[in-house]
């Protein structure tokens, strides 16, 4: 497919920066790619789980975007070289079914299975201490 011939699709980011005020860093990625923001999300200081970077919080946050799907490679690599970029995801949103899907009805049940019943396991009758030691010899002459 032509560059030019491309359109853009949707996609959301979401990312983890070192500080709040840092969010210029990931708006100033999304305008050099050619980004058109829809939807700007809260930005929450949190406490990481485990060290990223050294940090032990970040803030959190996400942008809705459009940008063509060429350009996304491009995006991430900027962004994984920002120091002040801790981590970023880009996915593509789920898609929104309007019309109501019907559902299929189940098939009938089957009559039940009969139920399985385990052959009885007869044991073996207890050797005598003679019947024993002749089994053992007659293992030891093979």
């Amino acid at each position: 497919m032509e560059q030019g011939t491309e359109e853009k699709k949707d996609y959301e980011i979401s990312f983890l920066l070192k500080s709040e005020e840092r969010v210029d860093e990931i708006l100033k990625a999304l305008k050099h790619i050619g980004g058109e923001i829809t939807l700007e999300g809260p930005i929450e200081k949190i406490v990481l789980a485990y060290k990223i970077k050294k940090e032990t919080s970040a803030s959190f946050g996400h942008f809705h975007f459009r940008a063509l799907p060429a350009d996304i490679k491009t995006l991430t690599q900027e962004l994984k070289n920002n120091p002040e970029v801790l981590r970023t995801l880009v996915v593509t949103p789920p898609f929104v079914k309007s019309k109501r899907t019907t559902m299929r009805p189940l098939p009938k049940a089957a009559a039940p299975a009969p139920e399985y019943k385990a052959p009885i396991a007869v044991a073996p009758a207890p050797l005598s201490n003679e019947a024993l030691e002749k089994k053992i010899e007659e293992i030891l002459r093979e």
